[in-house]
């Protein structure tokens, strides 16, 4: 077993740790939340354990209020108390509508993160982010609550798409560029046989961030590059219909604030060397470059931004990051050109 601080267990048997953690707790209640996905793989996985099973539709199409008043339901109707505990089983979705329901159930309840997906164990289960979207805005509704424990159990990565899987290592791509440039090298080359060790090293990278500023005042937006924009094309794409993941729509974000990062000293080869790192490993979102003001309409409306301004967290070199630097339509409108057209 490896205990990633006090709260964080990434293990093979980490199921195994789990009950034994439950059993010492006593809970009064125990409530699994799950989608249809992780009910049928990874739900009988499950150790031997009384729960209430709490089941919601996949997808952010569904991270909504709507969705968490059905958890909220679940909750009351199964008669939840304050000494009771909601599991999340699932992806980065589930993670964060699950903690949200708890966190304000009762005025919070503990939830325990189970995360099945990359994205979940990397980056959605560390750090203390739950919420929900709104009016098709990226997680605009939410609080900063820290799950009781998080178990990980990497060899749950087995029934995960590859698709998926390369959504959650856009994440981990992401911890190198702005904090350790070696591991960036590291990542430039797939090699699953390491990923183990790799979720560790991004949890690790992620979670020294985050306990240095728990409430994103500072450094901890370094861990937004790549979301500015991601974000609003994962949001207008939301809005539109089409299928794109996450992790796809913050390599996207990535690509174009990597360009953009001439201007914060980014030099042509590294900016280069990520363009290309990038475009080898993941799809082109389905955006046009005429559709540049639909998209940056939502990037105004990021929870980042001041003053009617975005904020962006860019590179000054590969490794090192900086938070709160404005910029500016033609920019993204000349990022967003370049994206499309390599490859």
């Amino acid at each position: 077993m490896h205990l990633i601080g006090d709260h964080i267990v990434v293990s093979e048997q980490a199921l195994n740790y789990l009950k034994n953690y439950l059993e010492s707790k006593k809970y009064s209640r125990i409530f699994v939340l799950v989608d249809e996905n992780t009910a049928q793989h990874c739900l009988p996985l499950f150790p031997d354990i009384a729960f209430q099973k709490i089941q919601i539709e996949s997808g952010e199409s569904n991270k909504n209020l709507d969705t968490c008043t059905r958890i909220w339901d679940a909750l009351l109707y199964g008669k939840a108390d304050r000494h009771s505990v909601l599991i999340n089983l699932g992806g980065g979705m589930i993670g964060d509508i699950g903690g949200f329901a708890a966190a304000t159930y009762q005025r919070g309840i503990d939830f325990i993160h189970v995360p099945t997906s990359l994205l979940a164990m990397v980056d959605a289960s560390v750090g203390g982010k739950t919420g929900v979207d709104y009016r098709d805005y990226k997680n605009m509704i939410g609080t900063f609550a820290e799950p009781a424990m998080v178990f990980i159990q990497p060899k749950m990565l087995d029934t995960l798409p590859e698709r998926h899987f390369m959504a959650g290592y856009a994440e981990m791509l992401k911890h190198g560029l702005i904090a350790d440039v070696a591991y960036w090298k590291e990542l430039g080359e797939l090699n699953k046989r390491r990923i183990k060790l790799q979720i560790e090293k991004s949890i690790n990278i992620k979670k020294t961030i985050v306990d240095d500023d728990p409430y994103e005042k500072g450094q901890r937006k370094w861990l937004n590059f790549g979301h500015t924009l991601g974000h609003g094309i994962e949001s207008y794409c939301l809005e539109q219909g089409r299928d794109l993941l996450h992790g796809e729509a913050v390599a996207a974000g990535m690509f174009m604030e990597a360009i953009i990062s001439a201007k914060t000293g980014l030099t042509h080869e590294d900016i280069h060397s990520i363009r290309n790192t990038l475009d080898g490993l993941f799809p082109k979102a389905p955006i046009k470059e005429s559709e540049a003001t639909e998209i940056w309409g939502y990037v105004l409306g990021d929870k980042k931004n001041k003053s009617g301004n975005v904020n962006c967290t860019l590179l000054v070199t590969v490794g090192k990051a900086i938070y709160d630097v404005r910029i500016h339509f033609p920019e993204f409108q000349e990022a967003l050109r370049i994206y499309l057209s390599a490859g």
